[in-house]
């Protein structure tokens, strides 16, 4: 089954549709598309070491995320990449110095990171961000790229992920 996420930036009348790949990472897909049953709404959020990558950390949390392997990896995702990570609520409190108001005690991680170009998620961690690629964007991607580049100057917007009819 060929199960497609719309994407919508509205305040820039963008839209744009993600392909799941769940060939590739079936379980995360799984989760993904059932976390979606209700769209979602987020403040997209540039991000600072890892190059054209866009985020938000609390994406709704997965069923079973603490057992979902990771699918799909790389640590050099492409314009149109979109991944998930995960980390218990304590996986990064090495961080706690870099943002502290990044992380909420007590309460896990759940990220999407949207990349806009050739990434590089080697920083700020030795091994790299650990997460699955479980879409990409394949109708729309000149104007979601567009408007990320412009995000570094303009500052965050408001993204709205739901499952395509």
């Amino acid at each position: 089954m060929d199960r497609r996420i719309a994407l919508a930036i509205p305040e820039l009348d963008l839209s744009a549709s993600v392909r799941m790949l769940g060939d590739r990472a079936p379980l995360t897909c799984d989760a993904i598309w059932e976390a979606l049953e209700t769209p979602v709404d987020r403040r997209l959020i540039h991000t600072a070491t890892t190059g054209p990558v866009v985020f938000y950390y609390d994406f709704p949390a997965l069923r079973d995320a603490k057992n979902l392997p990771i699918e799909n990896h790389t640590i050099y995702p492409k314009a149109g990449d979109i991944l998930y990570f995960f980390q218990p609520w304590n996986g990064l409190r090495y961080l706690e110095d870099f943002d502290p108001e990044w992380l909420r005690p007590g309460d896990d991680v759940h990220e999407l990171f949207f990349s806009y170009g050739a990434a590089n998620l080697r920083l700020p961690t030795e091994e790299g961000w650990r997460g699955s690629v479980w879409g990409t964007i394949d109708a729309g991607l000149d104007e979601f790229v567009d408007a990320c580049r412009r995000m570094r100057m303009d500052g965050t917007k408001h993204i709205r992920l739901s499952r395509e009819s």
